[in-house]
């Protein structure tokens, strides 16, 4: 029986058909979405980026952990290695982005795992990529590689290869789905995107790649409530009752901590700023940051009219202001824009951790 198969970058949970995305901007030019990656990811330069998630499934139970990273390349061979030893591919002397990701997951006595590699130059256009799902002892792999015109795709079912290969269009921008959410939290977050989207059918037989029309929009979102700690580097403005706190009272620390974004606040840093009156009393305290688990955030949705047999809509949620862990004093470095929720399906993914190291 066939079976559709459009994979998404971290796919869902067993009984959720998962889907893939690469594709071109036509809202972007490619000298502007270059620019906007340069300045919005370049600190990654030489340095990895590491996110963890906990998996939670329709009902708020947590069941699986899903990790990426994103870390810089230099002039490195590059093979990646497939359980058929005659699919190897590999890059010679690559420069710019390797993105790899991790997901396990359980419902009852169904087990799901994934694993993703794959590559991409400094302004994101992917050279290869690699995916490998196991579902419940099945599994499948797909080695897509990334041509001036098409995309070669290799398919690897329970040991049985296949091949198909799908064209586009001259001078368009192309992303694969193991990094769709960085490009997401590259660009300016405020134009829509039209993208071509490799599909891919696997079934018992036939095994082939087309592409579909997906939308990438943008829009504000409030703040997403996480279930752990997170510093953020925004200035928050805690008003006090004039001559209820004078400057004394400062320096020895009585001032109760800013409840702020939700109720959700419990501690500030030690920077801040104060405001006085003519009195000389205390009337704001202006902290830096923040800790809290309320982040505010973009909302990205990824969308297409044609029918699957689950909704074909994803969504990413970006923050808006620099994150970093709680009381993590290896990781001190703020990362810019990070993904702090996504929903693919029934399935949410909430950020536990991003650690940065040069």
């Amino acid at each position: 029986m066939k079976k559709t198969l459009v994979i998404i970058i971290a796919l869902m949970l067993i009984a959720v058909i998962p889907m893939t995305f690469a594709g071109c901007g036509d809202s972007f030019n490619t000298k502007s979405v270059r620019i906007q990656i340069e300045e919005n990811l370049g600190w990654h330069k030489g340095g990895k980026e590491i996110c963890e998630y906990d998996v939670f499934d329709k009902n708020g139970a947590k069941t699986g952990k899903f990790s990426s990273v994103m870390e810089s390349v230099s002039q490195k061979d590059v093979t990646i290695a497939t359980t058929d030893e005659s699919v190897a591919p590999s890059l010679k002397k690559f420069t710019g982005y390797k993105f790899t990701s991790e997901m396990t997951a359980s419902t009852g006595d169904k087990q799901f795992s994934r694993i993703t590699e794959s590559y991409a130059n400094a302004y994101l256009s992917p050279s290869l990529s690699y995916v490998k799902v196991t579902d419940n002892g099945k599994t499948t792999e797909i080695i897509t590689k990334y041509t001036g015109k098409k995309t070669e795709v290799t398919f690897i079912v329970d040991g049985k290869k296949s091949q198909s290969s799908d064209k586009y269009k001259s001078g368009s921008m192309i992303y694969d789905n193991a990094f769709l959410y960085q490009f997401a939290r590259a660009t300016d977050l405020a134009s829509n995107l039209s993208i071509s989207v490799p599909t891919y059918t696997v079934g018992d037989s036939v095994t082939k790649t087309e592409n579909t029309n997906y939308t990438v929009g943008y829009s504000s979102a409030g703040n997403v409530i996480l279930n752990d700690y997170f510093i953020v580097n925004k200035k928050f403005k805690d008003n006090i009752a004039s001559g209820d706190v004078n400057s004394g009272d400062i320096e020895s620390g009585d001032i109760s901590d800013p409840i702020t974004a939700g109720g959700v606040n419990d501690k500030h840093n030690d920077t801040e700023e104060k405001e006085i009156d003519e009195s000389g009393n205390v009337v704001a305290i202006i902290y830096d940051y923040t800790k809290t688990k309320s982040i505010p955030v973009k909302k990205c949705t990824i969308s297409t009219t044609k029918t699957f047999s689950i909704k074909a809509s994803v969504y990413c949620y970006i923050s808006v202001n620099k994150i970093r862990n709680d009381l993590d004093k290896d990781n001190e470095m703020f990362a810019n824009r990070a993904v702090v929720m996504f929903e693919e399906g029934d399935v949410t993914y909430k950020l536990t951790s991003i650690r940065y190291t040069p």
